[in-house]
């Protein structure tokens, strides 16, 4: 699993009942989420950025992993929100996921230079200060939190996936293995309940396009890997397609032009040729590029549940260029519960 699909995936499912946490903590109503693109030499993003009703700059780091040099990351952070939206009040939090010891800095103290941000270790706040709010993202901040009950809070969890439909509640299960990934005994005893089928995981998913947009966790990444291939398809096509229109265009004007005089047929046969040239060639290159979409979806999904694959999987299924027979592969990426299990169908 890559980390930018983690961080991605993190950052979706925990931000709403992060946002209620912040509002407790500062004491300021949230109205609107800002941009998080900052201006740089290299383009950076921040986790979170919102304005408060007293046009304060709240700014929110998730972290995963203890960051030797977070505190001078969170400066970049200030300086960069600062000089972007000419702001002079802005308040910043880490909150750190992690299930190791916190060790980050949160301060800075050298000579000319005094800087300070808001550290959180999550594990420090009850956990019941953040399960009041009755929804899924809520509950599995929770699971992150200083957690006492945790078979209560799995049972809550178990209910609240039962009243999702099909799509949803599949999606929602890989996020939350995902980042329950945080706590591995956890992840383990939610796993266990799945495998027993107190919570069903569903077996049959159509794949189709409309469905594919509802899915937050893995529809971006098809939707890219599609578009990417189609784009290549296209300009593989048209560079075919003028080689091919040339050639047969000079073959066929010189034909012509025996015929019908040299300069007549060769203007001809070239617009001609390179009519059909193009069309077979932006043909075939649409074809291609739907190949290769095709190829990409799977072993996005596959890599979104499995993690990174195999030299030996990725040349098989590149090897494939039936698109009836990638569309059944597609949907076998979604329904098996393991890489053993899709292997059996490539």
């Amino acid at each position: 699993m890559s980390r930018q699909i983690f961080d991605i995936t993190v950052r979706d499912v925990l931000k709403e009942p992060i946002l209620k946490l912040i509002e407790r903590l500062v004491g300021k109503k949230i109205v609107r989420s800002l941009d998080i693109s900052l201006p740089s030499i290299k383009e950076r993003k921040v986790d979170i950025l919102l304005e408060a009703e007293d046009r304060s700059l709240i700014h929110i780091e998730l972290q995963s992993t203890n960051h030797k040099y977070m505190h001078y990351r969170m400066l970049e952070y200030r300086l960069e929100i600062t000089r972007k939206f000419k702001a002079n009040n802005i308040i910043q939090f880490v909150i750190y996921l992690g299930e190791k010891k916190c060790t980050m800095k949160s301060e800075i103290s050298e000579k000319d230079l005094i800087y300070r941000y808001n550290l959180i270790d999550i594990k420090q706040i009850p956990c019941q200060d953040i399960i009041k709010e009755d929804d899924i993202d809520s509950i599995v901040l929770g699971f992150l939190c200083n957690l006492k009950n945790k078979e209560k809070l799995l049972e809550k969890l178990k209910i609240k996936l039962s009243t999702l439909d099909d799509v949803k509640r599949a999606d929602w299960i890989r996020g939350i293995l995902l980042i329950l990934g945080l706590r591995p005994k956890l992840k383990k005893e939610f796993q266990r309940l799945i495998d027993r089928e107190e919570i069903k995981m569903p077996i049959t998913i159509r794949i189709r396009r409309d469905l594919i947009e509802d899915l937050p966790l893995i529809g971006d990444l098809l939707r890219e890997a599609e578009r990417e291939a189609i784009e290549k398809g296209i300009e593989k096509g048209l560079k075919k397609g003028l080689k091919k229109g040339l050639k047969k265009g000079l073959k066929k004007g010189l034909k012509k032009g025996l015929k019908e005089g040299l300069q007549k047929g060769m203007q001809k046969g070239i617009k001609e040729g390179l009519q059909k040239g193009l069309q077979e060639g932006l043909q075939k290159g649409l074809q291609e590029g739907l190949v290769k979409a095709k190829q990409e979806d799977i072993i996005k999904v596959l890599e979104a549940k499995f993690g990174k694959l195999s030299k030996t999987i990725n040349s098989k299924i590149k090897k494939i260029n039936d698109l009836n027979k990638l569309e059944a592969l597609l949907l076998e990426a979604v329904k098996s519960e393991s890489l053993e299990e899709f292997k059996t169908k490539l």
